[in-house]
């Protein structure tokens, strides 16, 4: 993720949201369940994520000290990620600004909090079906889609980031000003989603 001072807020703010998503469904689904009902020590690749994102917000710090005309653009990149990209990959641009008191982990608040409401079903058999549909939709998620080749198209990845956590699978708004190919691509892996299961 360069900071490059001759590029656009929003080339840079895509750069941020594809690199956070490819680096979220490299996790074992099973971490964010061990970090979800308090086993944090033993989710050890979301525990590397989350001190990766500390490194990185680190490194912008040293960046704008350096070079003041790349923090001036990466205010406006904090802005256009507070509008529509991942949580955390606009946690990594606001904190290193200063502008954010949260943690990385409570980006990931709404994926963990679902978790939880499974386990509070107490409903062994309710935990399993529910937990092996979201592990389908997350292990679908990280090996099917062209993350890179796709990096761009913000509102698919927000539909498909959507589908797989709530397991709501309905059709999603596809940009007019893509290639008919593109459109056919988006489609058909949208059509790919898993669906849900007595969820």
């Amino acid at each position: 993720m360069g900071s490059g001072a001759s590029r656009i807020p929003s080339e840079i703010g895509a750069e941020f949201h594809t690199a956070v998503c490819q680096a979220i469904f490299r996790i074992p689904f099973s971490d964010f369940v061990k970090y979800a009902l308090g086993y944090t020590k033993k989710a050890l690749f979301l525990n590397n994520l989350l001190d990766s994102v500390y490194d990185i917000r680190d490194k912008l710090r040293r960046e704008f000290m350096n070079r003041p005309q790349v923090k001036e653009i990466y205010v406006n990149v904090e802005k256009a990620l507070e509008q529509r990209y991942h949580p955390l990959a606009h946690w990594i641009v606001a904190s290193s600004l200063q502008y954010s008191v949260a943690t990385p982990s409570d980006t990931l608040a709404p994926n963990l909090k679902l978790i939880r409401t499974i386990f509070a079903t107490r409903d062994f058999d309710l935990v399993l079906t529910r937990l092996a549909a979201l592990n389908q939709r997350f292990t679908y998620g990280g090996q099917m889609y062209n993350w890179q080749k796709w990096s761009t198209d913000l509102d698919f990845w927000q539909y498909v980031d959507g589908a797989l956590w709530s397991g709501k699978i309905a059709t999603p708004v596809v940009s007019p000003h893509l290639s008919s190919e593109d459109r056919d691509e988006r489609r058909l892996a949208s059509r790919g989603l898993p669906q849900p299961s007595r969820i």
